[in-house]
């Protein structure tokens, strides 16, 4: 027989690990995945021609191995809350009220190793990688859909099969996601602004092509970050317009005009999720100025963040639940 790739016995879960050094055993967090979720091996090959094996190779081998992959989700309290603290690595818990916890999220020079584990083939096929480190962090939030997640994550050890035996239990969060609906939207403190859509990318460079012994890498270590921004919004008057290209002058200005975002989603039981980007440059806007065949006019926009007092970006969550920090 086949196995469909949505049997209810597949998962994908992550777990922190104390160390790099230590296997997580427990406190498996599990995600509400959508397409394009999941670990695969990269393999690369070399061919070589050798002296004496004439015209035909001889010799072909493996030189690197990397268990790489993504997760893809919904935005939902409980995920958002704990892909943040292990995407930024640097948390606070502020007071909660009696109904929330409340959690804080800025980045950080070191992130959490992971342990991820997949199970897929009707959980059968069980595969786990340790010293695995999320990379990045983007939420695609559009006019009448769900925020959208998308963490990339490396692994940083050797991936092995577990015995179908030992398949994990999942438990699922559950509620409905974050909307675009519904959600506030600010640019620069104006709050009237009518968004269609966003885009928010926190990306973390690492060094990842560090081979040793085995052809799997021996450890990933975190570099540089950035945040960058892009959003439409119709056109309903100038003043946006003109602080990004001119400033308080008629002509156009040499330096990049300054800004700030903030993204919420109030949801049930007095939830949360939020991410602010307090300081950025404006890199780019553009505008459907002159369109003959008459469309609404819309500005495309584009921003980096800069570093902060605060930190370059900030993610906050009201989650139902203890306040306890996913980094402790």
């Amino acid at each position: 027989m086949g196995y469909s790739s949505a049997d209810p016995a597949n998962y994908l879960a992550f777990a922190k690990q104390a160390n790099e050094a230590t296997e997580a055993t427990t406190g498996f967090k599990f995600l509400k995945y959508l397409g394009d979720s999941g670990m695969s091996l990269e393999t690369t090959t070399e061919s070589v021609y050798e002296g004496g094996d004439g015209q035909d190779q001889g010799l072909h081998y493996k030189s690197k191995v990397k268990p790489d992959g993504q997760a893809q989700v919904f935005a939902r309290p409980d995920s958002f809350a704990f892909l943040s603290a292990w995407a930024l690595g640097s948390g606070v818990t502020p007071p909660s009220t009696a109904l929330v916890a409340s959690h804080v999220y800025t980045p950080n020079a070191t992130i959490p190793a992971l342990t991820m584990e997949q199970a897929w083939g009707g959980g059968n096929q069980i595969e786990r990688v340790l010293n695995t480190v999320i990379t990045g962090f983007q939420v695609e939030a559009e006019a009448g859909m769900p925020w959208r997640v998308t963490v990339p994550f490396i692994g940083g050890g050797t991936p092995y099969v577990r015995n179908a035996t030992q398949i994990l239990s999942p438990t699922l969060e559950s509620g409905d996601p974050a909307m675009f609906a519904g959600g506030a939207y600010v640019i620069t403190g104006a709050t009237s602004l009518d968004v269609t859509r966003w885009s928010y990318n926190f990306t973390r460079n690492v060094d990842e092509d560090l081979h040793t012994n085995t052809v799997f890498r021996r450890k990933v270590i975190p570099l540089s970050r950035s945040v960058e921004l892009s959003m439409q919004l119709i056109w309903q008057d100038q003043a946006l317009w003109k602080q990004i290209d001119y400033g308080a002058s008629p002509f156009v200005t040499e330096a990049l005009a300054s800004g700030a975002f903030h993204a919420e989603r109030q949801l049930t039981a007095s939830q949360l999720i939020a991410i602010d980007v307090p300081a950025l440059k404006w890199t780019n806007v553009e505008v459907n100025r002159l369109e003959p065949d008459g469309q609404t006019v819309v500005l495309d926009l584009s921003a980096k963040g800069v570093k902060g007092s605060t930190g370059i970006c900030q993610h906050r969550i009201n989650v139902l639940g203890t306040p306890t920090s996913y980094l402790v």
